[in-house]
């Protein structure tokens, strides 16, 4: 598989650069506003990735367009991954409800749009699927998530869409220290408390998840409800 990585300079975009080089696939290219040199060596391998600030440079082969970059360029990435009938996987967030609609509106051939897409998260998330109607009258439910000092969004993308999935809760937000990501569902009555909580210990948790969605993507393959696709 040989994917372009929009935010390539990024931690989540050199982390999944990472995991490709580890899994025998191959990074063509990266976009990336903030590049500061036309190319960089991969971390695995004697490749050399060129690196451009605008899409419109690119002209390597490619299969598929992974974004993990900011919103304004996730739209860029949507863009071109549209004009060259690519599949796309975005694991950005921040997006307001306007950017959000001009992404599922847009003409893409697959698209994988997830806030979180590390395996834990995902089980979690159909987890609340299965348990949002038996806590209605029974728990109060609210969320906590922390991250990294630097995460310019918040409440994070992960701890809206788990709200949405247990019928718009409460969400406290903590943005300290070097946290990759902390989710803590919390289910209190008179009589209990129940804690379901999920913790990154590293940036590969959804860089990994990333990857398996572009490969599952190429294959034409449905793995949770955050794939849309269409013939």
């Amino acid at each position: 598989m040989k994917a372009i990585i929009f935010g390539i300079m990024g931690k989540m975009g050199r982390c999944v650069a990472e995991c490709l080089e580890q899994s025998g696939d191959r990074v063509s290219a990266g976009v990336d506003k903030r590049a500061t040199a036309i190319s960089v060596r991969g971390a695995h391998t004697a490749d050399i990735i060129p690196i451009y600030t605008s899409w419109q440079d690119i002209y390597e082969e490619f299969d598929v367009v992974i974004d993990f970059s900011s919103p304004e360029l996730s739209l860029a990435a949507v863009e071109f991954a549209s004009l060259n009938n690519a599949p796309l996987v975005i694991g950005t967030t921040g997006h307001t409800e306007e950017q959000k609609q001009q992404i599922y509106q847009a003409d893409l051939k697959y698209l994988c749009f997830l806030p979180n897409m590390s395996l834990g998260i995902d089980l979690i998330g159909k987890l609340c699927d299965d348990i949002r109607p038996r806590i209605k009258d029974n728990f109060c439910c609210s969320i906590i998530e922390k991250h990294y000092a630097g995460k310019k969004d918040a409440p994070s993308g992960t701890a809206l869409s788990l709200s949405d999935k247990l019928g718009t809760v409460d969400i406290v937000s903590i943005r300290i220290g070097a946290a990759i990501g902390e989710h803590t569902i919390l289910l209190e009555n008179d009589f209990e408390t129940i804690e379901i909580k999920h913790t990154a210990h590293n940036r590969k948790a959804f860089a990994l998840g990333a990857v398996t969605q572009a490969k599952a993507l190429l294959q034409r393959k449905t793995l949770d409800l955050g794939l849309r696709t269409s013939e």
